[in-house]
């Protein structure tokens, strides 16, 4: 089936149908399994900031010095609760939000600044004009000999904000990403990012859209994994191996079962985080590869 689906890439790049979107995702599945993680001796706690599916590694939310978000609208909760739970500044940037926006909280700061581009705005945005990159907003905040944690939702941006994050990832204990997957080209273009990511990240937790909304949804109808992707966002949330002790592909893939098991901190049902799954077939496959070695 994966040997299709790669013979399909060229054809599916250029065409929006709902088999080339299935086929494309296949390929990247494997790409974005959950794993089990081991810091400090221990095994990692999962934690859930906002009302959002965003499910984050409270350890690697810890070891940060400070968190910084970018694409908020008008939403900070995320970089609010970080700030209240850590009792460290955190700073969030929208270069679509007016710049007199209150973020509500001392120790959240906003600017109306974008990262990479402004050309991704939505809701009828109007952009600051304000634009940085990642290492000039570490450099500003003197946080370049520091580790952070980032959150970051910028639409169709991701694609080229993502290889500044990945190119630093020194400076990172950890990020969240809404990766924005609305056509079977846009997956085709962020697979080699996937690559990149997890050559020094690993995957902590696999999620979309919970909220009670009239957003699109996509349900991927295929036989290796279950699960919708609603307004073509999956979010992904990972951990900087330079932090790991060890770590290893989870058997379960179900997210609802996953997260039960785990307890996950400030996860009041697991309905907020709409169930996904991956084939066990799929996760077979990928165990075979890491118990070999294949791919580290």
């Amino acid at each position: 089936r994966q040997s299709q689906n790669k013979k399909m890439i060229e054809f599916c790049s250029q065409n929006s149908t709902e088999e080339c979107y299935t086929r494309m995702f296949e390929l990247m599945v494997p790409k974005i399994l959950i794993n089990r993680v081991w810091i400090d001796g221990l095994e990692t706690d999962l934690i859930k900031l906002e009302h959002t599916s965003r499910v984050d590694s409270s350890v690697a939310l810890a070891k940060a010095s400070n968190l910084i978000g970018y694409g908020v609208l008008d939403d900070v909760q995320y970089e609010v609760e970080y700030a209240r739970l850590f009792n460290h500044y955190s700073y969030a940037f929208d270069c679509g939000v007016d710049g007199n926006f209150d973020t509500g909280d001392r120790l959240c700061k906003f600017a109306s600044e974008c990262i990479a581009s402004d050309d991704f705005l939505i809701m009828n945005q109007s952009s600051s004009g304000k634009v940085h990159t990642f290492e000039q907003k570490l450099k500003e905040l003197n946080l370049w000999d520091k580790k952070v944690f980032v959150k970051m939702d910028v639409a169709e941006a991701d694609i080229i904000a993502l290889p500044e994050l990945i190119k630093n990832s020194d400076k990172l204990t950890g990020f969240n990403i809404g990766l924005h997957i609305r056509s079977p080209k846009a997956i085709v273009e962020r697979m080699k990012l996937l690559d990149e990511i997890n050559k020094n990240f690993v995957l902590v937790s696999r999620n979309t859209l919970g909220l009670d909304d009239n957003y699109e949804s996509e349900f991927i109808k295929s036989k290796y994994y279950k699960g919708l992707i609603k307004d073509g966002i999956i979010y992904l949330s990972y951990v900087n191996k330079d932090i790991v002790d060890r770590y290893k592909i989870s058997l379960q893939q179900n997210t609802d079962k996953y997260y039960k098991k785990k307890k996950v901190s400030r996860l009041v049902y697991t309905s907020q985080v709409p169930k996904n799954d991956v084939s066990s077939i799929v996760v077979f496959v990928e165990k075979l590869k890491e118990f070999f070695g294949f791919g580290k």
